[in-house]
């Protein structure tokens, strides 16, 4: 189901653009730089979207969905790449503003707060044509930096513990990940 909000999110970026003209992604974004790490294996990131997920709340509070994907994405075609997905809170609908986010501890009662994440997924060689990926991976615990470097420019550092998700019966490995990323947003609002 986080597959299919994502790639809506895109779609509906890619379809608002396209009224008005081809969009190709020197438009909607440049490569930028940045590796993710899952276990010791690393991969190039080459991509950030960020979408207002949920809208907002009483509490002008914004559930804003960060991806960070790697260097394989493709704006034109159906392809297989990495990337890491967060629900983070933040007054901003369509910025996260610099500082440090930590996971919400609901079991202790921790509250939808600014500076701090939902959920956080992390999908290893995803296979967009399938909507299956190598391995997933449920984030148990993260610490998130952000960063703003300028207008539309960051730097993100991550690094956490996740969780393998598998078939029932079967046992989960715990895996250590880290990431960083300079560089731009690729940005899209859904109302």
């Amino acid at each position: 189901m986080k597959h299919l909000a994502f790639i809506a999110a895109l779609a509906i970026l890619f379809t608002a653009c396209k009224e008005e003209k081809k969009v190709t992604p020197e438009e909607v974004g440049t490569q930028n730089s940045g590796t993710l790490t899952i276990d010791g294996r690393e991969y190039d990131l080459g991509y950030s979207f960020i979408y207002d997920f949920l809208g907002d709340n009483e509490d002008s509070l914004y559930l804003v969905n960060m991806d960070l994907t790697s260097s394989e994405y493709s704006f034109t075609n159906f392809g297989v790449y990495t990337y890491i997905d967060f629900y983070m809170y933040s007054k901003e609908k369509t910025r996260i503003p610099s500082g440090t986010y930590n996971r919400l501890d609901w079991e202790n009662g921790e509250q939808e707060a600014p500076f701090h994440f939902d959920e956080a997924y992390i999908y290893e060689n995803y296979d967009e044509a399938a909507g299956e990926e190598e391995n997933g991976f449920e984030v148990l615990s993260a610490v998130v930096t952000v960063n703003n470097t300028g207008e539309s420019t960051y730097d993100i550092t991550v690094s956490g513990r996740a969780i393998e998700e598998v078939e029932f019966g079967e046992t989960p490995d715990t895996v250590d990940f880290s990431a960083n990323y300079s560089g731009s947003w690729i940005t899209a609002t859904i109302e």
